[in-house]
């Protein structure tokens, strides 16, 4: 069982969740989404509300918390000395880091965050609801303009950033994040429900998520149209929003230039490559004629994949550092599904060991 301080922040955090669900539901964040969006054009009311929901149902809900930390329970309730630890975060989503700062909030250390430039109004709003419920929530997670005296570091961005990460915090326990893609598996019996379901892993956010699939595979028969007809009453508005129909365009006009086969759907372009990366607007597709070419390039690539989504009854190889999940569910992870498949509560609680700097 946990201790009285840890019941009391579970109290703090469900009772955070049920307001937000409230204000989402009244439609009380019009301000919110228009300084978020300011901030970022790319945080759409539409997208600051699926992260807000997300967060609201699946990461402050009494049960799913309570069933998330029985695994760590006895490591909460012993007595472990506090740590100072540091947390840099990304800002390619709305909301991005909460996932760190709940641990964080839950463990038995003091928080200093640097937020992304990017993403500098979310968290902070969320960490004042919280505050609300528990008003030593200030104390534990504070907000740094640098990180100083501190004893382990989270560190999130990109592969160019994890290097100089990777050198500044050599000194102090660590876990650093690098680029990571996602990538969808689709077998020849993938039912269309499915498929309209992967739109979401792709589309939601503007594709720039570590979580949306960029990446298809498809059997060799796959009548691509299929997607253009699946895909096209939810997602064609995202041409509504003049820098992604910027990227589509220019990237249209690219290939248009450079004469390279494509597939336009109108509002995204299926380029045929087995390649993760792709511009905004911009989808890559592989072809399998058998699933040991999927697996192949898994088990190549398997440090680069954040995320599989496997749509039908084929699946590849199931491996507990990638988290393999079923259409629609990318953006939708739970609370066990960490991101690089590091438990950042195990790495947390490890601290215990280390001794004060």
């Amino acid at each position: 069982m946990l201790p009285e301080i840890w019941r009391k922040k579970l109290d703090a955090l469900t009772y955070t969740g049920q307001r937000l669900q409230w204000l989402l539901k009244k439609g009380k964040l019009s301000d919110l989404y228009a300084d978020a969006q300011k901030h970022n054009v790319f945080f759409t009311p539409a997208n600051v509300a699926f992260s807000l929901n997300h967060i609201a149902h699946h990461y402050l809900d009494r049960k799913k918390l309570e069933s998330w930390l029985k695994k760590y329970a006895d490591r909460l309730a012993a007595s472990t000395p506090a740590r100072e630890v540091g947390m840099v975060l990304a800002g390619n989503i709305p909301l991005v880091g909460f996932h760190d700062i709940l641990v964080g909030y839950l463990s038995p250390h003091r928080v200093q965050v640097k937020l992304s430039h990017n993403d500098p109004v979310l968290i902070p709003w969320l960490m004042e609801l919280l505050a609300q419920f528990d008003e030593e929530a200030p104390d534990r997670i504070r907000f740094v303009e640098r990180l100083r005296e501190y004893e382990a570091v989270i560190a999130t961005g990109s592969d160019t950033s994890a290097h100089y990460f990777s050198y500044y915090f050599r000194d102090v326990p660590h876990v650093i994040r690098r680029t990571r893609h996602s990538m969808a598996v689709l077998a020849a019996d993938v039912s269309d429900e499915e498929l309209r379901r992967l739109g979401e892993d792709v589309f939601v956010y503007f594709g720039l998520g570590c979580r949306n699939v960029n990446l298809l595979w498809v059997p060799r028969d796959f009548a691509l149209e299929r997607l253009a007809t699946l895909w096209e009453p939810a997602w064609h508005h995202l041409m509504t929003h003049a820098k992604y129909a910027n990227n589509y365009l220019y990237w249209k006009s690219i290939f248009a230039v450079e004469d390279v086969p494509h597939e336009d759907f109108g509002f995204v372009l299926l380029h045929e490559a087995p390649t993760f990366t792709s511009g905004m607007g911009v989808v890559h597709y592989a072809r399998y004629d058998d699933i040991e070419q999927v697996k192949s390039f898994f088990r190549r690539n398997k440090k680069h994949l954040q995320c599989v989504v496997c749509a039908g009854t084929h699946s590849i190889c199931y491996d507990r550092a990638i988290q393999i999940t079923r259409p629609g569910k990318a953006q939708r992870p739970s609370l066990r599904s960490y991101a690089d498949g590091i438990d950042t509560m195990d790495f947390l609680l490890g601290l215990q060991a280390v001794p004060a700097a």
